[in-house]
């Protein structure tokens, strides 16, 4: 697929955590799938789901490819994502008792000793350019080929408060 955006900003660092969420309907849906490795490991996939406001969620954990970061890093270098985060919302898009969906791409470099990191907030409400749903489908595709059983690691409840790390 091309993809002509005049948008080519290049984040600091490396790829450390991608968020890919939905929720806010009137029910309380809520999904959250994150894709990280914790203190330098293999990254894994963790989802959270929620059919309800006071309902507890359903988290799986996956075991996702030792390049997997890297893999989602060259989809948003070759897309210019991370621009897309200053996109102003296309307002006919917003729909106030409807699920919200976004993704978040969190970046960490180190400089002068410290270390930095960059968060770029991507809303699928906002006035995305031409091709961007194409990418966006390609990007979570991605992120899905790692929820399969036979990569499965981890099933749990976790209350609804604890899904907001």
């Amino acid at each position: 697929m091309s993809f002509n955006s005049p948008f080519r900003k290049k984040p600091l660092g490396a790829l450390v955590k991608v968020e890919w969420a939905s929720e806010g309907d009137k029910r309380g849906r809520s999904f959250k799938a994150t894709l990280q490795a914790e203190d330098g490991g293999a990254p894994s996939l963790t989802l959270r789901a929620s059919d309800f406001y006071d309902r507890p969620y359903a988290v799986t954990v996956y075991r996702a490819d030792g390049d997997a970061l890297d893999r989602l890093r060259a989809m948003i270098d070759r897309y210019g994502m991370t621009a897309w985060a200053e996109l102003p919302l296309d307002r006919s898009n917003i729909v106030l008792d409807g699920l919200s969906t976004g993704i978040t791409l969190i970046f960490s470099d180190v400089r002068g000793g410290r270390q930095k990191r960059e968060y770029y907030n991507i809303a699928y409400e906002s006035c995305l350019p031409d091709g961007a749903l194409e990418a966006l489908h390609a990007f979570t595709d991605c992120l899905r080929q790692w929820a399969v059983p036979e990569r499965l690691l981890e099933t749990r409840c976790e209350p609804r408060s604890a899904g907001a790390r």
